[in-house]
């Protein structure tokens, strides 16, 4: 998602995420993905305008994961694990939240806008200097992000939420970032702009409609064509007119052809002429009669032979 010269977006299982319906509200960007139980995941945000440098807090399902992580014009913020000691982070994974009717589970912390997001807010900052930390920051909300365990009331809140994947051995002494807000007169910690990701399963976001379903795209890809409007008296009228108005053109030609026919039937010498002076024509380049012209005249004098006996026609006209 784009939205005020900053780019964000998830990438799970070494693939970015789709993203469905996204909209704009003001400093806010929203849009939904798939995830999957199991699926580890990382979130990213850049500077497009390289104008300043920025500085991000990630959030899952309401809990901050980390301290705010600052970079310079230009780079990538991402998170994609939770430390846990200095010498460790676990990744962030997609958990499937299990459902139960026991009244003795309480009611989740998060409100119902929260579980099933993960928000970035992005603010932009000068760095005025930096100083290394004594240690990494360890976040300590590592039980909170434990699989959780939903009453069946509160189901409707999502069926998945954010987890931690196995421990990794990674460390970080960490740098500290002195800032100041950007541009001048801007007010501390506010964002410039917001992202939040809603994610949910698949099923979910077709039964949802927000993924169209492969059955809605073969449906309306072979859909039968549009059946004909059955026209009304007023409309047969309207396009009657239509019809009259754009034939005029052809009533002029046919009264004019109907015009020259009755005045050829009171002449009829004329025609008569006309057709003297044409079929000659016609029959004298004919190659039918001038093959016919080449042909001996027909005998004009009846002559009587009898059987056998050899006929001279030399000397007839």
């Amino acid at each position: 998602m784009e939205h005020h010269g900053f780019r964000a977006w998830v990438i799970s299982n070494n693939v970015e995420s789709a993203i469905y319906c996204s909209r704009p509200n003001d400093r806010l960007m929203t849009g939904w993905i798939a995830s999957e139980p199991g699926q580890s995941f990382s979130v990213n945000v850049q500077d497009l305008s390289n104008e300043s440098s920025a500085r991000t807090r990630f959030t899952v399902d309401g809990l901050h994961i980390a301290k705010r992580t600052t970079r310079c014009p230009g780079e990538v913020m991402s998170r994609q694990a939770y430390r846990t000691s200095k010498d460790e982070v676990q990744p962030l994974v997609f958990h499937q939240v299990n459902t139960t009717d026991d009244d003795s589970v309480a009611r989740p912390g998060q409100g119902p806008n929260e579980l099933g997001t993960i928000r970035l807010e992005v603010e932009r900052v000068v760095i005025k200097g930096s100083s290394m930390r004594a240690g990494p920051y360890v976040g300590k909300a590592a039980a909170r992000l434990a699989p959780r365990t939903l009453h069946e009331r509160d189901k409707k809140l999502g069926s998945q939420s954010v987890g931690l994947g196995n421990p990794v051995a990674k460390r970080s002494l960490g740098c500290k970032f002195d800032t100041m807000p950007y541009p001048p007169g801007a007010t501390v910690g506010e964002p410039w702009v917001v992202f939040e990701f809603y994610y949910r399963s698949e099923a979910f976001l077709k039964a949802k409609g927000i993924i169209p379903s492969h059955d809605t795209l073969v449906s309306s890809a072979h859909s039968a064509p549009p059946r004909k409007k059955r026209l009304r008296e007023g409309d047969i009228g309207a396009k009657r007119a239509q019809a009259q108005q754009g034939c005029k053109v052809e009533e002029l030609h046919e009264t004019i052809e109907e015009k020259t026919a009755r005045e050829d039937r009171k002449s009829p010498k004329l025609e008569t002429q006309v057709i003297g002076i044409i079929a000659p024509a016609k029959r004298s380049s004919s190659p039918e009669w001038r093959d016919r012209k080449r042909k001996p005249p027909p005998i004009k004098h009846p002559v009587s032979w009898k059987s056998g006996e050899i006929i001279d026609l030399t000397g007839l006209d």
